[in-house]
């Protein structure tokens, strides 16, 4: 099976070699179809920290099997040190793998023909065995971005600021710490890219993609005391509002006492 060299030409040499290596020896698995690259490999975003995305394509006569089949089909494509598949990040036909020689995370993603075209995946194809592939393959780079619905937001915000009160009065600090990690991801990042139009996914890549989103979000970073959690609530509190758009309903009776809430919290540790 012949590999597209110009495709590893952009890649670093662990990270081509890598690649080449499992290719090499998937092809020789005639249940698989085709084989695409995606993730940072294929949006140019690649460094020397960055995990291999590889979509494995298999004809739909072979799905459950070849499911069933993923780690034997990891053990061969490489020295497999561990592997799990990807049910906590919804994704359970995902085999996360650390493979070593060289030492590198790589994401199996397995799926149909019938999977491509439902999921309308973006990739680049490395190797082939059939001319047409399936509709629902995309080229070119990813332009996902982390979206919100402010609305559905703006109903549960409040509570969650209720919710971070009680813990930090409670004195349960690390489930503080951990709410605020959700903020950044769920709430913060997806109002950013709807007011400033960006295409942030997540809290990746942050401080070198957004320069001011790292500053506003820095103060919401805690340590583990009660200070520096009521400090990064109020913080919080003020990005929430000056991100939230204007035409919405809001919760103005939620809010009212959620911030009564804390400030009672905070005369109570004074």
């Amino acid at each position: 099976m012949k590999l597209d060299s110009v495709a590893f030409d952009r890649w670093s040499e662990p990270h081509a070699a890598c690649v080449a290596a499992i290719a090499t020896r998937l092809a020789a698995d005639q249940r698989i179809i085709a084989l695409a690259v995606s993730g940072s490999l294929l949006s140019g975003e690649l460094d020397c920290w960055s995990d291999i995305d590889l979509v494995v394509i298999v004809g739909n006569a072979h799905r459950e099997e070849i499911l069933a089949d993923r780690w034997s089909i990891a053990e061969t494509a490489g020295d497999l040190l561990a592997a799990f598949s990807g049910e906590h990040v919804g994704e359970p036909q995902i085999l996360i793998c650390l493979f070593d020689d060289p030492l590198m995370h790589v994401d199996l993603h397995f799926v149909s023909e019938d999977d491509v075209t439902d999921r309308q995946l973006t990739a680049e194809i490395i190797w082939s065995r059939v001319e047409r592939l399936p509709e629902g393959l995309k080229l070119g780079s990813p332009t996902k971005r982390s979206s919100a619905d402010p609305q559905w937001l703006e109903d549960r915000f409040w509570v969650w600021v209720h919710y971070i009160v009680a813990k930090i009065g409670r004195g349960e600090l690390f489930e503080v710490i951990d709410a605020f990690a959700f903020l950044r991801r769920h709430l913060f990042v997806p109002l950013w890219n709807e007011v400033y139009n960006e295409r942030l996914v997540g809290v990746r890549k942050i401080e070198s993609s957004s320069q001011a989103l790292t500053e506003r979000l820095r103060p919401t970073v805690t340590s583990h005391s009660t200070a520096s959690c009521l400090a990064a609530l109020h913080h919080a509190i003020d990005l929430y509002r000056e991100l939230r758009p204007a035409n919405l309903t809001r919760r103005d009776r939620a809010e009212a006492a959620a911030v009564a809430y804390l400030a009672r919290l905070e005369s109570e540790t004074r």
